[in-house]
């Protein structure tokens, strides 16, 4: 089972409803336009400040690192794994979206965080694969 496509999808999917739900966030005023953060300092706390100035760049950021996923999987940059690379931005986005969209980034961060999880999926399936190979009786996991 080849979860691939659906890694990048998901993420994809997921740093693009995280856009929106900071543009959520600003309507609602958990955070703040560029501009007009002096006006309000004082009335936003700390982590509305934080995921004012970075949380959508950070969402463009996933969304870039996705596509570059989807055609070329395995790739250097900075003698550095796009993966491992790949993988510090999914965590920062998810716990700044947390920061500053509040509950509203939790389907993005369901989605952005998929590709962590499915390669725990994927090593859960071989193993009852070749579980079920190497034993005389056929059992059935599914």
């Amino acid at each position: 089972m080849n979860l691939r496509f659906a890694n990048w999808y998901t993420q994809a999917l997921g740093a693009t409803l995280g856009i929106i739900a900071c543009i959520y966030a600003y309507l609602n005023g958990f955070m703040f336009v560029y501009g007009n953060i002096d006006n309000y300092f004082d009335f936003l706390g700390f982590d509305g400040i934080i995921s004012s100035y970075i949380l959508t760049p950070l969402c463009i950021l996933t969304l870039v690192l996705a596509i570059i996923k989807a055609y070329k999987p395995s790739i250097k940059i900075f003698n550095m794994q796009l993966d491992n690379i790949n993988i510090f931005f999914i965590v920062t986005t998810v716990i700044v979206g947390f920061m500053g969209a509040k509950i509203y980034f939790t389907i993005p961060a369901l989605l952005i965080t998929f590709n962590l999880f499915s390669y725990k999926l994927e090593d859960k399936i071989f193993d009852i694969k070749a579980i079920g190979e190497d034993s005389t009786e056929k059992k059935c996991y599914f």
